[in-house]
């Protein structure tokens, strides 16, 4: 809960508290936490704080960190991260958007793919 109310103030957070509620986020601690609630909002959190330019990063360090934490995601976090995080992290990148998509979205992308299109023929075969 208290995440939530969180969320609603940042567009009224000072940029070094917004800056120090970045890093906080950017931890395994909330996007790796064993609660899928405090993941997605930490992810949320971390997708606000960037569209809003209240914080300044590299991008290219903040996807390598993201990269590391996919493991311990639970499937609803994983979720926010490719359809909210991801974008907004390549559209602030002055990096080509494009090569960051390749670089840290593909693999996620075609195994969400395979895993869908393999369960159905699958599952039909057991029944």
């Amino acid at each position: 809960m208290a995440q939530d109310i969180l969320i609603l103030l940042l567009p009224y957070l000072p940029r070094n508290d917004a800056q120090t509620l970045f890093d906080l986020c950017l931890t395994p601690q909330v996007l790796s936490g064993k609660d899928s609630g405090v993941q997605k909002r930490g992810y949320k959190i971390l997708t606000k704080l960037i569209d809003k330019d209240k914080v300044e990063t590299d991008i290219l360090i903040v996807l390598e960190k993201l990269d590391k934490l996919l493991e311990g995601l639970t499937p609803a976090a994983k979720k926010v991260i490719r359809y909210q995080c991801y974008p907004v992290l390549l559209l602030t990148s002055s990096i080509g958007s494009f090569q960051l998509f390749v670089r840290f979205n593909t693999p996620s992308t075609i195994i969400g793919s395979s895993h869908d299109i393999n369960n159905n023929p699958r599952s039909r075969a057991r029944d």
